[in-house]
């Protein structure tokens, strides 16, 4: 799995939620990709997969049977880890803290090793990763 994700990394892009599965001989590996500043198109998943698919009849022969499902991270993403803070700064997101309803703003910025930074009405909030229940993308 390693190897595949650097291999997607090399391509410019971040994979997202890599999984990778084996059922009745074959193997699945499906995950989403992102790339900062830039919405992610059909054709960019055409060309990952792709690319990924070269890079397993490389690694594993034209005889593997294999399947390769590539898709975007969507509009409205639940971010899920540390990592995904980081690469989704500058996008606008809503927001859940322990015992308090969903805010609105943009993600600006983490700050190691437990804070994340955002833009709400105009002002900077500063809140522990670990108070935050629910973090998603919003149109």
């Amino acid at each position: 799995m390693e190897n595949i994700q650097s291999f997607v990394l090399k391509t410019g892009y971040s994979p997202l939620d890599m999984k990778v599965q084996v059922k009745n001989d074959t193997l699945r590996v499906s995950f989403c990709i992102y790339k900062k500043d830039r919405s992610i198109s059909l054709d960019d998943c055409s060309k990952v997969t792709l690319v990924v698919r070269d890079f397993l009849n490389m690694l594993l022969g034209k005889e593997a049977d294999f399947i390769v499902d590539v898709s975007s991270p969507g509009a409205d993403r639940k971010l899920k880890s540390w990592q995904e803070f980081s690469l989704f700064t500058g996008k606008k997101v809503r927001f859940t803290r322990k015992d308090e309803p969903p805010i609105e703003g943009t993600l600006q910025s983490v700050i190691e090793p437990d804070k994340v930074v955002f833009l709400c009405d105009n002002k900077e909030v500063i809140v522990p990763y670990g108070s935050i229940v629910c973090c998603q993308l919003v149109l």
